[in-house]
């Protein structure tokens, strides 16, 4: 989701946060480490022999010099990284002119303003017109809103202009003490060195255990013959089998070292299994054990189908999967009772992902089965959907979830009982992993991983999913979460619904939306995870529009009832607002009045317009049927923040969808739209394990069903709101499709009609 918790807002944050904690991160582990250098002394002079020496002698003597000029090297280490923890305090209206020339050079910053003191006169007569607003004895209340709207574009424009110079501050007081830091650190450690010699005088040996090396024999595979040519020689490599001595085994591979012969040279490597197979000396003079294999990533594959995107070439199929550790063999896969090939998506040879991947594509209503599990079908007619999402658990710098308390991080407990349901399909609608930092000590994850890597996925999605897993074919989106910043190799990797690895393609940022077809619905599901990117945000509307222009022709060819499935919702509450209607919600151009709108600049517009914002246009019929400037000789690139809306009738058809299913907002939501406006309903249930929203955003919604009437980026209706963990099921009768959300452990709690005119929400349970 967007992260609405996190402590600041705006385009730069990622970036500029990541930067300044960087640099303070750095200044901490500094005091940590020069302050580690006394408590190595202090432990050092008791495990030494320095007792023994008499004061006069000159071992004692220097190593009480060493002591001293390591500590005196800590302190000033100590009082240079203070500097740069210190250093930074700044005021909008006493800027030096150090930092006006810092934040002019980079005119990014300003936005569309030629300098600070423009930016200055901006803020100030926004101030004043603010002011006017709220003393007024009359207010016209548009006026009011396009006003506060602006003043707070422009507030959160100077918070920007001084978190940079904040950095900038820091930056340089950085680059000063690191050649302080350098030379400390090196007095510090020949003084701790020297302290070492003079006080531990030579005159024992310790003896160190090793388990005896164990002799065996190499056969390369062509990749392990390509990879080893340079290091061994042609005729080495090309031998049957290749003398080693195994020194090591760690979960990389086998640390070797050949022996001499006049094929070979003497050389020490890692042999992975991708590399060549090693065989033990079946009678080793020293009675070496056989060689033992590196730690498996999984004793039991992981197994599970999804739906495959229809395409010309493919419809209705299935694509199985399964991992396994990355030396184990693919498990059997036996379609219609015949054996069935599989094929590695990858082999393990990705340091962060050392695990094998299988995969295959299959008809969607064969009889098959996967190792020993039997997979079910692709249903020709789902009538029960089982609806996940964001269900990963946050460990990140401002928040720390309690991943191993399942009140608090609920995920498996809802796989458990969702299993139960036996749905016919399963929709992830995104937002998979969340555990992008350390722990760092927080109570609930202590020994969590985190970052984009198979111990992260496994904890993350894998392990609490496992009831789930092979309950129904699933259908999963990818959500902002997955992007490329964060966890987007992983989800490559691990979920992208496509056949097989383009080479060398470690992260796409936008893929083709996926249309899967069943006998009497339709469901459409776009990538919209990089939408919210700080960056190419004009170019990702363009994107979008190409898309859906493909899709609107597609989605005429043949009519059947059509879902929209995204991560992000296209009408959604994000909050109880402080001023109009409570839980309003607009785009932030949309809501600045024409006059305002009109006196953007258009680079201004390209950073903020929102790609998001062009699925609601589509359904307003306000996206240009063709590309304005495809045939234009200069530039062919579609312009949104320039070129005008189309005339009206002149747009691309609003597509005829009933139902858009969502996630990113961590809460359950249903919109119905007015008759009049001609949306489609609009669910919302990304309340799947990730930490809810903050319950002052939706008072009374996490204690019972809530419902309003807001406005939602220009679309009338009503809302209604349950603020808790669980997850939905969406099941068709004869009167239609009607969803229910269910808690953690599977008691109803809201049921919606989905079909007009009856639809909307009631409880049927208290909580």
């Amino acid at each position: 989701m967007p992260d609405d918790a996190a402590p600041t807002s705006g385009k730069y944050d990622l970036r500029l946060t990541k930067s300044v904690e960087d640099m303070r991160s750095n200044a901490k582990w500094t005091l940590v480490a020069f302050g580690a250098i006394g408590t190595t002394l202090l432990a050092g002079s008791q495990l030494s022999s320095l007792g023994k020496f008499a004061v006069t002698e000159p071992r004692f003597q220097i190593a009480v010099l060493c002591a001293l000029l390591a500590m005196a090297s800590a302190t000033f280490a100590v009082w240079s990284a203070l500097k740069v923890a210190n250093t930074g305090y700044v005021e909008f209206y006493n800027l030096s002119q150090s930092d006006i020339d810092y934040i002019e050079r980079n005119r990014a910053l300003l936005e569309g303003f030629e300098t600070v003191q423009n930016l200055r006169d901006a803020y100030d007569n926004a101030i004043v017109v603010r002011h006017a607003g709220i003393t007024a004895e009359q207010v016209d209340l548009q006026t009011f809103n396009s006003n506060e709207i602006w003043f707070q574009y422009l507030d959160g424009l100077v918070d920007i202009v001084v978190s940079y110079i904040h950095y900038n501050r820091i930056r340089t007081q950085s680059e000063r003490s690191r050649g302080q830091l350098i030379a400390a650190c090196i007095v510090a450690a020949i003084s701790l060195l020297g302290f070492a010699w003079a006080a531990n005088p030579g005159t024992e040996q310790q003896s160190v255990l090793q388990a005896p090396p164990s002799p065996a024999h190499l056969t390369l595979t062509a990749a392990g013959k390509t990879t080893l040519r340079p290091m061994l020689g042609a005729k080495c490599v090309e031998r049957p089998a290749i003398d080693v001595i195994v020194l090591s085994i760690a979960t990389t591979g086998w640390d070797v070292v050949t022996l001499a012969s006049k094929d070979c040279q003497v050389a020490r490597f890692t042999v992975t299994a991708t590399m060549g197979k090693l065989t033990p000396e079946t009678a080793s003079a020293n009675g070496a054990p056989a060689l033992a294999t590196p730690v498996a990533a999984s004793e039991r594959p992981i197994i599970w189908t999804q739906l495959r995107p229809d395409a010309d070439f493919a419809k209705g199929e299935l694509l199985a999967r399964a991992i396994v550790a990355r030396e184990a063999a693919c498990p059997p896969l036996a379609v219609n009772g015949e054996r069935w090939p599989m094929v590695t998506r990858t082999d393990g040879a990705d340091a962060d992902f050392p695990i094998k991947m299988c995969e295959a594509a299959l008809p969607g209503d064969a009889e098959a089965r996967l190792g020993d599990v039997t997979l079910k079908p692709r249903p020709n007619d789902p009538r029960k959907i089982l609806v996940i999402g964001d269900t990963g658990c946050r460990i990140t710098d401002y928040a720390a979830q309690r991943c191993d308390d399942a009140t608090d991080w609920p995920f498996f407990r809802i796989a458990k009982a969702a299993s139960a349901m036996k749905p016919d399909l399963i929709v992830h609608v995104g937002d998979y992993h969340y555990r992008e930092k350390p722990c760092a000590g927080r109570i609930g994850c202590t020994n969590s991983p985190y970052g984009d890597n198979w111990r992260t996925w496994n904890g993350e999605f894998f392990v609490p999913a496992a009831p789930l897993l092979t309950a129904a074919p699933w259908l999963m989106l990818r959500g902002n979460h997955e992007d490329c910043t964060r966890a987007g190799a992983g989800w490559n990797l691990l979920i992208r619904a496509a056949l097989g690895l383009k080479p060398g393609e470690r992260c796409p940022p936008d893929t083709d939306p996926g249309v899967f077809g069943f006998d009497k619905l339709r469901l459409v599901a776009p990538d919209t995870a990089s939408a919210e990117l700080d960056f190419g945000r004009a170019d990702r509307v363009a994107t979008y529009r190409k898309q859906i222009r493909k899709l609107s022709k597609a989605l005429k060819a043949e009519k059947k009832e059509t879902w929209l499935v995204t991560h992000q919702a296209l009408w959604v509450s994000y909050r109880e607002m402080d001023w109009g209607k409570p839980y309003d919600a607009n785009e932030l151009l949309d809501g600045i009045s024409a006059s305002f709108k009109n006196g953007v600049p258009d680079k201004l517009c390209q950073d903020i317009v929102s790609p998001m914002d062009t699925y609601r246009q589509w359904f307003a019929g306000a996206i240009p049927a063709t590309n304005p400037h495809e045939n234009d000789p200069k530039d062919t690139n579609e312009k949104p923040c320039t070129d005008p809306a189309p005339a009206a009738g002149q747009g691309l058809a609003a597509p005829d969808v009933s139902l858009v299913l969502s996630g990113d907002t961590h809460t359950f939501q249903m919109f119905l739209p007015d008759e009049a406006s001609k949306r489609p309903i609009q669910l919302v249930a990304g309340n799947s394990g990730d930490a809810l929203e903050s319950a002052n955003s939706y008072p009374g919604a996490g204690k019972d069903l809530t419902a309003a009437s807001p406005t939602l980026f220009g679309v009338p209706g009503k809302l209604w709101m349950r603020h808790t963990f669980g997850f939905t099921v969406l099941e068709r009768d004869a009167a239609g499709w009607k969803a229910t959300l269910y808690d953690p452990d599977g008691k109803p709690l809201v049921e919606c009609q989905l079909k007009r005119p009856n639809a909307g929400c009631k409880s049927v349970a208290k909580p």
